[in-house]
């Protein structure tokens, strides 16, 4: 199983550097390729995060 496991100023440099969309969803599609992946029944902060982001961008 792959772990990445990245602090704030970890994730924010990796996110500086991948910040094409397009580019974003490639790397994504081939991480998960062919992954299995397991509902922990917790909330996620990043899908709220992100939410809230889109809701104030309207």
């Amino acid at each position: 199983m792959l772990c990445l496991d990245l602090d704030t100023k970890g994730a924010k440099l990796l996110f500086q550097i991948f910040n094409e969309p397009r580019l974003c969803a490639a790397i994504a599609d081939r991480i998960t390729f062919r992954c299995t992946f397991s509902q922990t029944g917790t909330e996620s902060y990043r899908l709220q995060a992100t939410e809230a982001e889109h809701h104030t961008a309207r």
